[in-house]
């Protein structure tokens, strides 16, 4: 398999190192990826994770490794939650299949979808948007995952951990918390 895209989501190089070594050892564990030559190649754009591509010497077959953050559950982020809605998304066609979710640590492993970003004129093009009305839907109808989400109190709690760990909330925090 030749190196990561020079541009584009992929950081360039394989990771290398201790948390290579790391990595590779608890993909190991997977019975489809035991015994493999492997290689892992950081996808930017995560915000509450670290991703990277999961390359197979002398295969086409590749993953993507999710791993959590620092400190995301502090942000209320359940691991377990996210396998479960990831299983429900690629079940009713919308996500990619999940390989496997290793636990203790936590980390979700995905089939890897080639793709790009979708630039504006694409967005606005009635298929486009009929396709993620469909997807949306498809969602809403799919099966319950474990879990409960209530926006204005994730709103809450983030404004209240950001203040026990005394980072300034904005002025307008208060005044459109209060229109809520």
């Amino acid at each position: 398999m030749s190196g990561a895209p020079a541009t584009g989501p992929f950081a360039g190089e394989a990771l290398r190192g201790p948390l290579a070594d790391e990595l590779i050892g608890v993909l190991g564990r997977l019975p489809e990826l035991a015994g493999r030559a492997l290689s892992l190649v950081p996808i930017s754009g995560g915000i509450t994770n670290r991703n990277f591509r999961v390359d197979i010497a002398g295969s086409a077959e590749r993953y993507v490794l999710r791993l959590a953050g620092n400190d995301t559950h502090l942000l209320g982020i359940s691991r377990e939650v996210e396998h479960a809605a990831s299983v429900m998304a690629a079940g009713i066609g919308v996500g990619p299949e999940v390989a496997a979710f290793i636990r203790p640590e936590g980390y979700l492993v995905t089939r890897f979808i080639e793709g790009g970003p979708v630039d504006d004129a694409a967005v606005h093009r009635p298929e486009t948007i009929a396709a993620v009305a469909d997807a949306l839907r498809r969602i809403h109808a799919g099966p319950a995952i474990p879990g409960l989400f209530v926006p204005l109190r994730i709103v809450e709690a983030y404004a209240a951990l950001a203040a026990e760990r005394g980072v300034a909330v904005p002025p307008e925090y208060a005044r459109e918390i209060g229109r809520a």
